[in-house]
């Protein structure tokens, strides 16, 4: 049986009772260990980890690569010089989400960030895509397209100063002997993207002198943010999604405050409402004078066409929305499967949408599509919710996106994730929906959440915390 969240920190906790074990040098490596185990880089196929090789040969590796992007006529002048011209702007904003809406002449925008850039200033702001540039989305560079030149670079003193201290430390925790073979080959990768990352956002910052970062997560950023705190940029991190106590990179224990300061976490976190403010200070890593309300600071715009279509496809039947989750589409395709026969046998006229995770295949849901009563949709959320009735989600971030809607809420129970689906039925924003229980027949014992209940979930956006000192 697979392991839950809940379980994954329990296990790891126990290794040790001082989390110093971990530094390196003037940091501490604990997120980046928990992003090497947690990711399970090595399942996924792994890579080689050159960081680990003795100096002269990963030097000598690093020649060889700058060599080969030179006879493949490989050059980042263009880009670097593009990016000096940024020099004197005050704020960067790091976007790693593919999540953007577009409008009726294919323009993008990005749901997390447009608004904060537009707070911001356009002309002040320096806008970086993690992931591929991203068709019509109005983004300067992408972080990706700078990481084979500045990775590749020969190393200077400060770079072989903190390659040895992450050695050293890989040997320390090796010796150690509280991680398994497999474990360590994990925290080995962890380190070398760790390495490389610092690199990358190292050399961008050679090039640009921000004032304030923004950007959408705190883990899997360690390098990056060991970059920012070196070249005193302030770092400051925006709530994407669900913050729940069984979350790996949230809420962290107290065996984690005495080294919280070396770890690599933001300088601040702005949150949506009072609710997840109160959360996070049921763990370390955030003070109360590190966490400020924004409010809801997503992006949307009516889409028109989007919901003439949608208003024809619903046909005058009631719909369930089902929203997936990354990494989840068997359950996902189980249970609608089922719930697809159930509602055909019962004679339900519901439609059942399915609205897949953008960061999923569609493909994992092929076999849905040949179902007579479901839909696969690819909407933005805001007009699919104007034309739910039922929605269900297993513990995803739009089972509370779904409160500023009039419709009821379902959590899907999936053993693997029984904590996290208790936390969000706990919270009182969704009912509980046992695997083969029908939504439909719970309808009339459920209810929809609004008024002062939603507030304490969602304030209003508030420009003005982006500002803040």
């Amino acid at each position: 049986m697979n392991r839950t969240f809940t379980d994954f920190k329990r296990d790891f906790y126990s290794r040790f009772n001082d989390a110093a074990i971990f530094d390196s040098g003037d940091i501490n490596l604990l997120k980046v260990i928990l992003d090497g185990l947690k990711v399970d880089y090595a399942s996924r196929g792994g890579f080689r980890c050159f960081v680990f090789y003795p100096l002269w040969t990963y030097q000598f590796v690093l020649f060889l690569k700058r060599i080969l992007a030179r006879l493949k006529g490989k050059s980042s002048e263009g880009l670097l010089s593009a990016l000096k011209k940024h020099a004197e702007r005050e704020f960067l904003v790091i976007d790693s989400s593919a999540r953007v809406v577009r409008d009726e002449n294919g323009k993008a925008y990005s749901v997390y960030f447009q608004r904060i850039i537009g707070a911001l200033g356009r002309e002040k702001t320096t806008y970086f895509v993690e992931s591929p540039a991203i068709p019509g989305l109005d983004h300067d560079f992408a972080r990706q397209d700078f990481e084979a030149y500045f990775t590749t670079r020969a190393l200077d003193k400060q770079d072989k100063r903190l390659r040895e201290d992450l050695l050293g430390a890989f040997t320390r925790l090796k010796s150690l002997g509280i991680f398994t073979v497999n474990e360590l080959v994990n925290i080995r990768m962890a380190i070398e993207l760790f390495f490389n990352n610092y690199r990358t956002w190292k050399g961008i910052l050679s090039c640009i002198r921000p004032r304030k970062v923004y950007f959408d997560n705190h883990y899997h950023r360690e390098g990056c943010l060991l970059a920012m705190r070196k070249a005193r940029v302030e770092t400051i991190e925006l709530q994407h999604g669900l913050i729940a106590p069984e979350d790996i990179f949230y809420l962290f224990p107290e065996t984690v405050r005495p080294v919280k300061g070396r770890a690599l976490f933001a300088d601040r976190i702005l949150v949506y409402g009072e609710y997840w403010k109160n959360r996070l200070l049921a763990g370390v890593e955030y003070s109360e004078e590190q966490i400020s309300i924004i409010g809801y600071y997503h992006f949307s715009m009516p889409d028109k066409r989007a919901e003439a279509q949608l208003a024809e496809l619903k046909n005058g039947k009631k719909v369930i929305l089902v929203t997936t989750q990354t990494f989840m589409h068997g359950y996902y395709t189980q249970f609608v499967a089922w719930l697809a026969e159930d509602n055909a046998q019962k004679g339900y006229d519901y439609w059942i949408w399915v609205k897949i995770h953008p960061n999923e295949k569609p493909e994992h849901y092929s076999t849905l599509a040949a179902l007579p009563n479901v839909k696969l949709v690819d909407f933005q959320l805001e007009s699919l919710f104007r034309f739910t009735d039922i929605h269900i989600s297993v513990y995803s971030t739009t089972l509370y996106d779904a409160l500023r809607f009039n419709m009821l809420n379902f959590a899907l129970y999936v053993e693997q994730y029984g904590d996290y689906v208790n936390s969000v039925v706990g919270s009182g924003i969704a009912a509980l929906l046992n695997w083969k229980q029908n939504p439909i027949e719970s309808a009339p014992h459920s209810k929809t959440i609004h008024g002062s209940i939603q507030e304490m979930y969602y304030a209003d956006f508030d420009a003005r915390v982006l500002f803040k000192n």
